[in-house]
């Protein structure tokens, strides 16, 4: 049988976080080709009712010495893959976190007559280490940082033994876009238009200085922080008590804090927070903006009603990142506002009846 008659056999591998299931995806969407996705599927209960162990090609990745030529086909697995999970409550068709040793499946696929194309998916190897501690080591960065270098190793061994091997780079396909993955597709021999849509997962990890008028401090050592209270500062208030009470906190861990009454009085400071959106604040920040001094805003308003359930959803969202909660087996983290603000919605709670 010549090479071109024969089946091919797709394995996109690559280290946790780098886009193995964006990849495989597209491409087959592509080829149409039979896929092992690696994944699970879940009822409304969140139990597991299906997944990818009960797969022909799973038996294949335990067993190389079964596997048989049939048709084209494609599979993908993370390094390490599987997650956390808890075996007793979920069922025996979840798998715990597991480094498959890709070089005998190889192997295997080409005894078995397969025509074999590798895909080695890679990130920023900074980035990929903080998104593991975010999304799957259970914030453990030594076990993140460990499993990184594990998976290199792995990935290392199949770049020298498979000559018929595409590297796809995880920031490449996001700069390149189109083009960049129509190459893999010529590598792979498939004619496609299809493109997948391409959503840069690292920007969450690195902001711009300026980006969105946000600006990044150097945290390394105390901050000056000033907040601007109001005019009537003798009048008292709630706002006056919750002001108060984030000098206080934010003095405990070390800042050094200054209030004002006015944003003039403090453009001496790293950091400023305007407050009391009741009032109009736009001469409060024109005069940090003026002088280049970042900002932020404490958004008190007298609309009870409509605001009380997103400040609460921000406050109970906050907290159970502070105790390194999870939520349904997803880990919260603030950074994760920056991209969906909107997430607090789940966590709001109707305002108190007066």
């Amino acid at each position: 049988m010549s090479e071109s008659e024969r089946p091919k056999f797709v394995v996109v591998l690559g280290h946790e976080s780098s886009g193995t299931r964006l990849v495989a995806r597209a491409i087959a969407r592509a080829s149409g080709w039979d896929y092992d996705d690696g994944e699970y599927s879940f009822d409304e209960q969140g139990r597991v009712i299906d997944s990818f162990m009960l797969k022909t090609v799973h038996g294949w990745w335990e067993k190389p010495e079964t596997i048989v030529r049939d048709h084209s086909r494609i599979t993908r697995r993370s390094l390490p893959h599987g997650g956390f999970v808890d075996l007793e409550q979920q069922s025996a068709l979840v798998l715990g976190r597991k480094f498959f040793d890709p070089v005998p499946f190889i192997e295997g696929l080409e005894r078995a007559g397969y025509e074999v194309y590798v895909v080695l998916t890679v990130r920023d190897r900074t980035i990929a280490e903080h998104s593991k501690y975010r999304e799957h080591t259970q914030q453990h960065l030594d076990v993140a940082r460990t499993e990184m270098d594990r998976a290199v190793e792995t990935m290392n061994r199949v770049l020298e033994r498979h000559a018929r091997t595409f590297v796809c780079g995880y920031e490449a396909s996001m700069t390149l876009g189109k083009p960049y993955i129509q190459h893999l597709y010529q590598f792979l021999g498939i004619s496609s238009e299809h493109s997948p849509p391409l959503r840069d997962g690292n920007r969450k990890y690195i902001k711009d200085l300026h980006e969105s008028g946000r600006v990044r401090l150097n945290t390394d050592k105390p901050l000056t922080i000033g907040i601007v209270t109001r005019p009537t500062e003798q009048k008292w208030g709630g706002d006056l008590r919750a002001l108060y009470s984030m000098r206080d906190g934010l003095s405990a861990v070390g800042h050094t804090v200054k209030l004002g009454q006015r944003a003039e009085d403090l453009l001496d400071c790293d950091l400023v927070f305007l407050s009391n959106t009741c009032e109009d604040q736009r001469r409060n920040m024109f005069a940090v903006q003026e002088k280049k001094v970042p900002f932020a805003l404490v958004g008190f308003h007298e609309d009870f009603i409509t605001y009380y359930g997103h400040c609460m959803g921000f406050t109970e969202y906050v907290s159970m990142c502070l105790q390194r909660m999870s939520d349904n087996g997803l880990v919260l983290a603030v950074e994760d506002l920056w991209e969906n603000p909107e997430v607090i919605t789940y966590y709001q709670q109707p305002p108190p009846k007066a």
